[in-house]
Formats: C-alpha cells, structure tokens, sequence
C-alpha cells in the first residue's frame, strides 16, 4: 500500500512538471498524460527504475555527507549535527563586522548542497520596501548566492546553492562556497543594518522620497 501511495506521489510530481514545460496543455491532454503515466506505473520496470534512481540520490547524499563530515572533523570546526543522518549541519563563525550561523543541508531529493545563513538582525516594518530595493542592487552582481529579505517578519538571510549530480566531492569547491558566503555576509553587513533600520544619510533619504513619488504618481494613474 505503501508502494502505490509513492508511486501515486511520483506521477503527479511527474504530471506537474510536464504541465509546468508544456503550461497550453489542456484537459483532455493532461487526462491522456495522465492515463499513460498511470498505466507505466503499473509497470514493473518503472517501479524498478524508480526505486534505483531513489537508492542512487540516497547513495549519492550519503557520499557528500561523509565527506563533508570527514573535512569538517580534518579541519577541526566547531560544527553541530542538526539531524541524525548528519545532512543537516550548523557552524559559527566570527567575521569582521558580525557573527555568522550558517547552516548546510545536504539536499538528497535535489541533488544539491545549501548554504542558509541568518543575519542577527531583523528589517523594520517601515523599512522592508528600503532594504528590498537595497537587496535587489547588491544580488546583481553576485557569483555565489543571494541576500533574501521575508516581507512578513523582516527575516533577512544569505542562500546559496550548489549540485553535486554527476560530480566528485571537491574540498576546494566546498570551502570556496563557505568563504564566499561568510565573506560576502560581512562585506555588506553594515549596510544592510543601515537600510533594515532606516538610518539613510540625507542624499539617500531624498533619492527614495522621489523614487515613492514617482512610484505613488504611478499607482494613482493606474
């Protein structure tokens, strides 16, 4: 029972990536689709290829996770394991201008490994629109990552990541994502803390109350 409720789950993650490349599929084609998916499903090599496609994602996040942990422990970090499979690892260090907690998660089902990081400080209400505006010019450049800003509790963080499908575990590549994300973190600290509490200087002030002039001159016209 428990097989055919996966197999279920699979199809219609299957159907929704279909419609997701072909959005003008109608009705009757996504019945047809979904008809013949069901009916492959049934299938015992399709549930044999699904299942070894699941046992390699697993084989391949129990991989990185191993040695993730082994350069770690090599390193001598300070790490702590927020889950039992050891997928789920939370480090802090102490940069210039702030303390990062980053937090890395080795995605199995994706096939990725992600870097999140939570500043220690929180938007103001009245500054969201400020600091989204400020998020969105510094993102641009970015090689590795973004600044994230959440709308609905000022939660402000730092996300990258990275496939590890098909490839080999590289110490090097891993401790470049974690320097570029600390580094990149540091850098723009202060200035995130400025716009997240609105302390603008006067000629920053007055280029936003025009750019809300301008944006509330627009609305109104609509």
């Amino acid at each position: 029972m428990a097989n055919e409720k996966d197999n279920l789950e699979y199809l219609e993650e299957m159907l929704k990536m279909v419609e997701k490349e072909i959005p003008s599929i109608d009705d009757e084609g996504r019945k047809e689709l979904a008809d013949l998916i069901k009916k492959a499903s049934s299938d015992e090599n399709f549930i044999k290829m699904k299942q070894e496609i699941e046992n390699k994602q697993k084989e391949e996040a129990k991989r990185i996770t191993d040695e993730i942990q082994m350069l770690l422990k090599s390193k001598e970090w300070h790490y702590t394991n927020l889950s039992e499979d050891g997928k789920n690892i939370l480090l802090n260090f102490k940069m210039k201008n702030t303390i990062v907690r980053l937090n890395i998660m080795i995605e199995e089902d994706a096939g990725s490994i992600r870097y999140n990081a939570l500043l220690p400080i929180e938007c103001e209400k009245a500054c969201r629109m400020l600091l989204a505006d400020y998020l969105a010019v510094i993102n641009q450049p970015l090689r590795y990552g973004a600044f994230h800003l959440d709308n609905e509790d000022g939660e402000i963080s730092y996300r990258y990541s990275a496939s590890y499908n098909g490839i080999n575990f590289s110490p090097e590549v891993f401790e470049i994502h974690i320097d570029a994300s600390l580094l990149t973190i540091d850098r723009y600290y202060r200035e995130i803390c400025r716009f997240a509490t609105g302390r603008l200087n006067d000629e920053e002030r007055k280029e936003y109350l025009i750019k809300i002039k301008e944006l509330a001159i627009a609305l109104s016209s609509l």
